[in-house]
């Protein structure tokens, strides 16, 4: 026998994918015109699992770049999946300091077209100043909150490129 709340229920199977191409970036040099890049790769995807919410109210999937935890809020239901935060890795000048930047909120679209998904809240596991290693390398996890609204479709999400990570020598 099914809950009631179950029957009022979304089983979407909401699988927010962002996926992160590799790219470059670059800083200036005060003291030459030497330019000193900086490369940044992405290691792992950010991705929430399954989730649906009720049709008569939001919820949210969590996940958490400091803690590597996963919290389901409001009326979402957690239906498990994989569930992993974000993960890049920077390379650049020996012990330097960068500043990185992340936008506040991010749009995904659905696989098929025509329906969107915010993830806000994106933040990452580390405080600026990043001090780089030894080696010139440092490792960030990126975190956020998926906002599942009522009645929504279910599907695969992915960026549509309005995630922007800005990285820039302190």
């Amino acid at each position: 026998m099914r809950r009631p709340l179950f029957r009022r229920a979304l089983f979407s199977i909401i699988a927010a994918t962002l996926l992160f191409p590799s790219f470059d970036g670059f800083a200036g040099n005060d003291n030459d015109d030497e330019i000193k890049k900086i490369e940044l790769s992405w290691e792992s995807k950010l991705r929430f699992g399954k989730a649906a919410s009720d049709i008569n109210a939001p919820g949210n999937v969590i996940i958490d770049a400091v803690s590597n935890s996963r919290t389901v809020t409001g009326a979402a239901f957690n239906f498990g999946g994989h569930w992993s935060r974000g993960k890049f890795k920077i390379e650049a000048e020996k012990n330097a300091y960068v500043i990185v930047s992340l936008p506040p909120s991010i749009v995904l679209e659905s696989d098929h077209g025509g329906y969107t998904i915010t993830v806000n809240n994106l933040h990452m596991n580390l405080t600026n100043p990043v001090k780089l290693s030894k080696s010139g390398r440092k490792t960030i996890y990126i975190g956020g909150t998926l906002q599942i609204t009522p009645n929504h479709k279910a599907d695969e999400y992915r960026d549509i490129g309005t995630l922007v990570v800005n990285v820039e020598y302190n």
